[in-house]
């Protein structure tokens, strides 16, 4: 006879919910939450910095009558 797998339930925390499963995996998943979030303001930085490049280069720049009258 076979033994069934019998589920494993996970001690409580005096919150009443699971405590985390942290062997081995939890520094891996920080590490990789970190970085995913620092991609993203750089990413984010990066479309700024471009977008008011590109409205810089759009915008037209006056020309010399009108800097000459004054408008």
């Amino acid at each position: 006879m076979t033994q069934t797998d019998k589920p494993t339930e996970l001690p409580e925390t005096e919150a009443g919910a699971p405590a985390l499963d942290t062997e081995g995996h939890s520094l891996l998943n920080a590490e990789f939450a970190n970085t995913v979030v620092r991609d993203r303001q750089r990413d984010a930085e990066r479309n700024a910095r471009d977008e008011a490049r590109r409205r810089e280069l759009k915008k037209p720049s006056r020309s010399l009558r009108d800097r000459l009258l004054g408008r």
